[in-house]
């Protein structure tokens, strides 16, 4: 076969391990939840964390990745400096599952923006994009294992773990999320923690 060929199937073996290796790892983390590791680590090291702090440390640590993406990401931040009790590796698990997928639904250049603020007795961050949207319905189908949504329609890049997964990290955080789609296209996630007074 020519070198274009050769190439061309390199990169799809490529892509095709990297997304094992995503599926194998999801796995993984489902059995440490199931286990109940993941409850015992919020437990034994949850902390005092300024949300806003939290959000702007992962934003940071994925700028490389944004700018390859050509992601246009702002945080909105209204939370006031406002602190929550997690397990910081949990929640920033879901912030990157949540942003992640908000890129992978959104056509080039991805408009994606984190808005912080506080409801009642809870802290939100609220991931919002102007993509595909979503059947709300249909995602609560997603968060069951292997549900992804419109899975013949869409081609995705897990094993539809990752609203899973992150689901039950916000509940052991003592959290929830919820899903909506926005006026004018484009859906938006938010998770819910309690805010410490």
């Amino acid at each position: 076969i020519d070198n274009k060929k050769a190439h061309n199937l390199l990169e799809a073996i490529q892509r095709g391990g990297l997304r094992l290796e995503r599926l194998v790892n999801d796995f993984m983390l489902m059995q440490q939840i199931e286990a109940g590791m993941a409850a015992k680590l919020f437990d034994t090291r949850a902390k005092l964390v300024v949300l806003s702090e939290m959000v702007n440390r992962y934003v940071e640590s994925q700028e490389e990745w944004f700018t390859a993406e050509k992601v246009r990401l702002q945080v909105i931040d209204r939370s006031e400096g406002a602190s929550v009790q997690v397990y910081e590796p949990h929640v920033l698990d879901i912030l990157n599952r949540l942003v992640t997928n908000a890129v992978k639904f959104s056509e080039q250049s991805p408009e994606v923006d984190i808005v912080l603020y506080p409801e009642l007795e809870m802290l939100v961050t609220e991931v919002r994009d102007r993509g595909i949207g979503m059947d709300v319905q249909k995602v609560r189908e997603a968060i069951d294992i292997f549900g992804q949504i419109d899975r013949d329609k869409l081609e995705q890049q897990g094993g539809g773990l990752g609203l899973s997964i992150s689901n039950r990290y916000a509940k052991i955080n003592k959290g929830r999320l919820e899903f909506a789609n926005r006026t004018g296209g484009g859906s938006s996630v938010s998770l819910y923690l309690p805010k410490v007074k």
